[in-house]
C-alpha cells in the first residue's frame, strides 16, 4: 500500500487511496495514567514502547517537534505509524511510503532519514494491534510534494502537461519553515530552491508577545488569530526572498502549505493550491503511485 506523509512540525498530513487524516504533530514518550481516556486522543505503542500523539500529547503537556532534524525516529516514526494504523483496516500492512524534508536539509539528510524509518513495527492503538512494515521509503524535498499533486492524478500519471513541461514555482509556508522550490520539465531545479527558517510559527509567536502584555492568552490561542500587523512581516519576508532568489519572474508560481490561505491575500499574482495543507502529503502519495506500481502478474499455460 502506498502513502503520502507529511510530517509537519505543526500538523501531520497522511494520504493513501482512498483515505487521509490529519493531527497536530504533538508527541511524545507515554506515562500510566489514573483515568482511561476516550478514542480521540491518541495512545499508541510501537514494539511494546508507550507515547502519546496528538491532542492526549497536548494536553500532557507534551510539545511539537523543535529538533535540528525535522524527521527524526523518536517523533517521526510515531506519528507517521499513528496515522498509517489510523487509515488502514487491515492487522498487516506492507507500505511505501513518500515523505519529505526541508530544501536546506535535503542533501544531508535524506538517506539517513530513508532507512531509519524503514522496518516491521507492532502497533497498537485502541486495545487492537496491527503489523505495519514500511518497506521502502523514498524523501523528496517540502514543496516537490505540491508541484507533483498538481502534475500527476492517482494513479501517479502525468495529465497536467502544461505544467510537465514548464518552469513552476512553489511556495510552501509551514510552521517553522518556508520552502521555495523551483521545477522545470518535472526537473527539481537546486540553484533557485531554498529554505527560510521563518513561518507560521514565529508568526503565532509575535501575536502571543504582542497581546499577552495586556491580556490573558495562551499560545495556542494566538494561533486562532488570523489578521495582524505580524502576518505583514511574514508576507514581506517571502515578497524580498522571491525578488532575491527568483528576481521578475515570468513563471507560474503557486502557494501551499498551512499558511497558504491566510497569505494569499498579500499575493494576488500568485494561486493559492486548493487544500493547500494537504497538497505535499497528496503529492507524495502520487509520487509514491508513480514509483512504486504493482507488479502485473504474468500468467502462463502450464506445460
Amino acid at each position: 500500500m502506498n502513502y503520502g506523509a507529511d510530517i509537519g512540525r505543526g500538523n501531520v498530513n497522511i494520504v493513501s487511496l482512498n483515505k487521509r487524516i490529519a493531527f497536530e504533530s504533538y508527541c511524545g514518550r507515554a506515562r500510566s495514567l489514573d483515568f482511561e481516556d476516550d478514542k480521540t486522543n491518541y495512545i499508541m505503542t510501537i514494539d511494546n514502547n508507550g507515547y502519546f500523539v496528538g491532542e492526549k500529547a497536548k494536553l500532557e503537556g507534551l510539545s511539537r517537534g523543535f529538533q535540528k532534524k525535522k524527521i527524526d525516529k523518536l517523533r517521526s516514526l510515531p506519528l507517521l505509524l499513528t496515522g498509517i494504523f489510523l487509515t488502514t483496516d487491515v492487522e498487516e500492512v506492507r507500505t511505501n511510503i513518500v515523505t519529505g524534508t526541508p530544501v536546506s536539509d535535503y542533501k544531508n539528510q535524506r538517506k539517513e532519514i530513508e532507512e531509519f524509518l524503514k522496518g516491521a513495527y507492532k502497533v497498537g492503538m485502541y486495545g487492537s494491534t496491527k503489523s505495519i512494515a514500511l518497506e521502502n521509503v523514498s524523501v523528496f524535498p517540502e514543496g516537490a510534494g505540491a508541484y507533483f499533486s498538481l502534475v500527476l492524478n492517482d494513479k501517479g500519471e502525468v495529465v497536467n502537461k502544461e505544467l510537465a513541461t514548464q518552469k513552476v514555482g512553489m511556495i510552501d509556508i509551514g510552521y517553522k519553515t518556508i520552502n521555495l522550490v523551483v521545477f522545470e520539465n518535472m526537473k527539481f531545479i537546486d540553484k533557485y530552491s531554498f529554505t527560510v527558517n521563518f513561518g507560521m510559527h514565529q508568526v503565532y509567536n509575535m501575536i502571543y508577545k504582542r497581546l499577552s502584555r495586556a491580556e490573558d492568552i495562551t499560545p495556542e490561542q494566538a494561533e486562532n488569530i488570523k489578521t495582524g500587523p505580524e502576518y505583514d512581516v511574514l508576507a514581506n519576508r517571502i515578497d524580498n526572498d522571491v525578488n532575491k532568489f527568483w528576481g521578475n519572474t515570468s513563471f507560474k508560481i503557486f502557494l501551499c502549505g498551512g499558511g497558504a490561505h491566510l497569505l494569499g491575500k498579500y499575493f494576488p499574482q500568485f494561486f493559492v493550491m486548493d487544500n493547500p495543507e494537504y497538497a505535499n502529503a497528496n503529492g507524495y502519495f502520487k509520487i509514491a503511485q508513480m514509483l512504486y506500481k504493482p507488479k502485473k502478474l504474468v500468467w502462463e499455460m502450464p506445460k
